[in-house]
Parts: structure tokens; C-alpha cells; sequence
């Protein structure tokens, strides 16, 4: 779980028609997932379209993954948004993480990961395969807080990996 889209994300655009998920034409985060052996990188597109981004979306369902952001708010830069915004989001992803039934659900950064878990969170506290355990809507979710790898977070991108190899096993 990440934060929310900026406008970087292909599918953000109003012209765009296709599918509306996480990280369209960013290639950060999929050569992450890809060197972390979670999706294989020969299926990220070289060039984005609604087709080849619906592809890579399969691709990643077929490996029993799901990318989501706590927020589908959109805005046009990384700067911080209020955790407030976020708060708004919440009965959202909860309906999201109810109807899914993750096994395992990480949250990238102090923000989204002390958001989501209604309790002040730093990511650095937890390492190898130290969760928190979440009820929603009557059901317990292992949650693993972890640092945010991309954007200004990508000098974690090391730390990030080493902690999502920890919960994979």
C-alpha cells in the first residue's frame, strides 16, 4: 500500500482510458518488484499504453499481488499531503483490504503505515518479519510497515527490499 498517484502515473491523466492502477509509466517500483522475484520485468512495458498497462496488471494479479495507494486522490507532485486527506480515505481501503483477504498487507512509509494503523508508526523499528495486527471489519491482517521506496524514499529502496525478502519467505 502507497500513498497516492501523482500526476507522474500515466493513468491519472483525463485522456487516459485505460485501466486507473498505481505506477502506469513509473519504472521504479516494477524493476523493485522485479528484482525482488514478485512479477518478472520482461512484462513491464517499454512503452505505456492502456493495453500494455493492462498486461502488467494481470501479470501482477496472476503472481497474487495487489498495488493499491491509501488515497486515489491525485495531485501533480510528491509533496506531502495532510494526514487528514488520508484519514478520508481509509473507510475506502478498508472495503478494499475486506473484499481482497490479503495474507499479508505491507505499507510503505511512517505516513501511510501510522495512518492505516491508527497509531504512530516509524518505519525503522521494524525489520525482518515484524508486523502489526490489524482487525477490519471483524478480520485480523498482518500489516509490515515498511520504508517507502521510491521518490524521495528511494534512498531506502535497499532497506525496503531487504525488509519485503524477510516477509516473502
Amino acid at each position: 500500500m502507497f500513498m497516492n498517484p501523482t500526476a507522474r502515473n500515466l493513468s491519472s491523466t483525463p485522456d487516459w482510458s485505460g485501466l486507473r492502477a498505481p505506477w502506469i509509466g513509473v519504472e521504479k517500483i516494477w524493476r523493485m518488484l522485479s528484482d525482488l522475484k514478485l512479477i518478472d520485468y520482461a512484462m513491464v512495458p517499454s512503452e505505456w499504453n492502456e493495453r500494455s498497462a493492462k498486461k502488467l496488471y494481470d501479470h501482477v494479479a496472476e503472481r497474487k499481488l495487489y498495488i493499491t495507494n491509501l488515497a486515489t486522490c491525485t495531485q501533480p507532485d510528491a509533496r506531502h499531503l495532510p494526514d487528514a486527506v488520508f484519514r478520508e480515505y481509509l473507510p475506502l481501503v478498508y472495503e478494499e483490504i475486506k473484499i481482497l483477504r490479503p495474507n499479508k498487507i505491507i505499507t510503505f512509509g511512517n505516513q501511510v503505515s501510522s495512518i492505516f494503523l491508527k497509531k504512530t508508526v516509524s518505519v525503522s523499528l521494524y525489520s525482518g518479519v515484524k508486523s502489526e495486527l490489524l482487525s477490519i471489519h471483524g478480520s485480523p491482517y498482518r500489516v509490515y510497515p515498511t520504508y517507502y521506496p521510491v521518490g524521495q524514499g528511494q534512498r531506502n529502496i535497499q532497506k525496503a527490499a531487504r525488509r519485503i525478502r524477510a516477509i516473502k519467505k
